[in-house]
């Protein structure tokens, strides 16, 4: 960016320049670009025990890089560019909110997806809660997750009942 992008104007137009031109064909959809960056920022978030009580969407990844933006602007020397990706990430979350408004109500356990055509699809894995590291009592989907795989033979080795492989009863160990 010149030196001469001093007003507002010059700054707003430089944003549109490249929010509709070098990155759109470099990152493609705004929509389904922060979707996907919502999920990887969810999933880092729920492995580090730090899940949200609401997921983030695509218009919530706009917004934070435009904060993160703002806060860049109060360090160090002046950068124009600073200023110039802040107006383009503002605009790109008022696009995507403004898209996401426009869709049908839907069901809350679906994910938007869009790549030139909205469709809907089912979240694969649910979110962590937000509790303890550790804990997954808070959240009734986290129920049948199995983290780890038990050891085979540690009850039996003891000399203690094992469970059928359907699960439900007990089955006495057989003495030989």
């Amino acid at each position: 960016m010149s030196e001469h992008t001093t007003t507002a104007a010059d700054i707003a137009r430089h944003a549109a320049d490249i929010v509709a031109g070098a990155r759109a064909e470099t990152h493609g959809d705004k929509l389904l670009n922060h979707e996907k960056i919502a999920a990887v920022w969810n999933g880092i978030l729920a492995a580090a025990g730090k899940s949200p009580q609401r997921p983030l969407d695509a218009h919530d990844v706009a917004n934070l890089m435009e904060g993160m933006k703002i806060a860049r602007r109060y360090l160090g020397a002046y950068n124009a560019d600073d200023y110039v990706d802040g107006a383009g990430y503002a605009a790109c979350a008022g696009e995507i909110r403004a898209r996401l408004e426009s869709l049908p109500p839907h069901d809350p356990k679906l994910n938007i997806v869009s790549d030139s055509q909205i469709r809907w699809t089912t979240q694969t894995a649910p979110v962590a809660p937000a509790a303890e590291p550790g804990s997954r009592s808070a959240n009734p989907a986290w129920k049948n997750v199995r983290l780890k795989r038990p050891r085979r033979g540690a009850s039996e080795a003891k000399g203690g009942a094992r469970r059928s492989r359907s699960g439900g009863r007990r089955i006495p160990r057989r003495r030989t």
